[in-house]
């Protein structure tokens, strides 16, 4: 195998996984009421505050549920509760704080290992600033290593020569790292999302808080949480809190949990990328991503983000439409066929794609900034302060577009999966996101981070049967 052909067949495997497990019966969908999913979503865009009680402590059952939801195996063959943007290993850790000390999160073994003993949110300065003070706490951190990568690299890539594996090794080394740790940052969405509906289900309130990404509050953090690993970046604090009102549900837990063990990739051969998308389907997909659900703007997703960061898009082989999240409808900005603009001849004719959703982060943060609404009457005065000096800093206004170019991605394929979709993605080099942001028209600034097929499951297909 040359060189060049085992290049391309790596960057397919990263960038088209498959994960999930083979197992095809999912959670039982709860009955009554409006789609199930888009109950959670907007119960998940509730925030800690006087509706919950921080008194409580999480039982470990449950932390380990949120856990393993964000970041855990589904079968021990390495089917994972979603695709990594970088499938041979997880680019992220997490993190349980409260008051007995701080617990790594083991995904292989759905185990919590002590690295701290002792109350360390009393002394935690970023704890005891927050308003939304709780008694646990999930921490996401960023691990965008090239040692996992390459480690993963040596014992998943099979039948290639030391040459070629040291070739593509060095190439990885060498000019991958900034794709390393968008891949990191997109994660970090995935995970937070999942996190967030499966505590949602439990009736707990959550508020995701971006840290702030300077090396001394890193270095800081990481010192009195006793992390040690160097590639380690404390990205996303959760708090959790138990709702006043209502309990939890075990039939929402066991329907979610049985999307995140089905979130996979369609495999070609099985399912129709022909097929027309029902509008009515189309328009939840966008509005699960970016959606709005009261007129102040408060998101379909509490991502963290006091604004949304990203775009959607929507195309077919007749137009162009951009999503707009106030109104939840689409907007035909350019007519055509520009499908082969989008990922080439020979990919088009291969998977046979009809529709496709682009999700795109605004480059352009001149409006972000802006903004002097951000999400009132969801954010009390401290924290959209807080905010307002979070995204003046353009390395963080990047963090933050990426995490919610991975929420909007996971919502997608979680609820595509609910409705029986046949869907892949794709994420656009970054050296195309440019030329590729002027061929589909899109707003000034925008750049295309992901591409997402849709399609129905195809009748011959193994997968045929809608289970619901």
């Amino acid at each position: 195998m040359n060189f060049r052909v085992t290049t391309t067949f790596i960057i397919l495997l990263f960038m088209m996984s498959y994960c999930g497990s083979k197992d095809q019966t999912k959670g039982k969908r709860p009955s009554g009421g409006e789609h199930p999913f888009i109950t959670l979503m907007k119960k998940d865009a509730g925030s800690l505050g006087h509706r919950s009680d921080t008194s409580k402590k999480m039982d470990g059952e449950s932390l380990l549920d949120l856990l393993w939801g964000g970041n855990g195996l589904v079968k021990n063959e390495g089917a994972r509760t979603f695709t990594h943007p970088v499938n041979f290993t997880t680019l992220i850790d997490l993190y349980i704080l409260n008051t007995q000390g701080v617990f790594h999160y083991n995904f292989k073994k759905n185990k919590l290992k002590k690295i701290k003993s002792g109350n360390v949110l009393s002394k935690l300065k970023v704890t005891r600033k927050l308003r939304y003070k709780a008694n646990t706490y999930i921490l996401i951190s960023l691990s965008p290593s090239m040692k996992r990568v390459v480690k993963a690299i040596r014992k998943k890539i099979k039948n290639v020569s030391e040459e070629n594996l040291g070739k593509i090794i060095k190439d990885y080394k060498d000019r991958r790292q900034n794709e390393i740790n968008e891949s990191a940052l997109i994660e970090a969405g995935t995970a937070a999302k999942n996190i967030m509906l499966l505590a949602s289900a439990y009736n707990m309130i959550h508020t995701p808080l971006s840290l702030k990404q300077d090396r001394s509050t890193i270095r800081s953090i990481k010192k009195q949480l006793g992390i040690k690993k160097k590639r380690n970046k404390p990205f996303i604090l959760i708090p959790l809190g138990v709702h006043k009102k209502g309990s939890k549900s075990g039939d929402y837990i066991s329907y979610i949990q049985g999307l995140f063990k089905q979130g996979k990739n369609s495999r070609p051969g099985d399912f129709d990328f022909k097929s027309a998308l029902k509008y009515d389907q189309l328009i939840k997909l966008l509005w699960v991503a970016n959606g709005a659900i009261k007129s102040k703007g408060i998101s379909s997703h509490p991502s963290g983000l006091p604004n949304s960061f990203i775009e959607l898009y929507y195309v077919n082989e007749k137009k162009i439409q951009s999503y707009d999240p106030r109104t939840n409808s689409l907007k035909t900005i350019k007519f055509g066929d520009f499908r082969k603009r989008i990922m080439g001849k020979n990919r088009i004719n291969k998977i046979k794609i009809r529709n496709a959703i682009i999700i795109a982060r605004k480059s352009n943060t001149k409006d972000i900034r802006k903004q002097k609404r951000l999400f009132r009457g969801r954010h009390s005065k401290k924290i959209i302060k807080y905010y307002k000096r979070l995204i003046k800093n353009q390395k963080s206004l990047n963090a933050l577009s990426l995490f919610q170019v991975g929420v909007a991605l996971q919502t997608i394929r979680l609820l595509a999966t609910d409705y029986d979709l046949a869907y892949q993605y794709f994420i656009v080099p970054r050296s195309k996101r440019s030329r590729l942001a002027q061929d589909l028209f899109l707003k000034k600034g925008d750049r295309p981070i992901f591409i997402i097929p849709i399609g129905k499951k195809d009748s011959a297909g193994k997968g045929s049967k809608k289970n619901t």
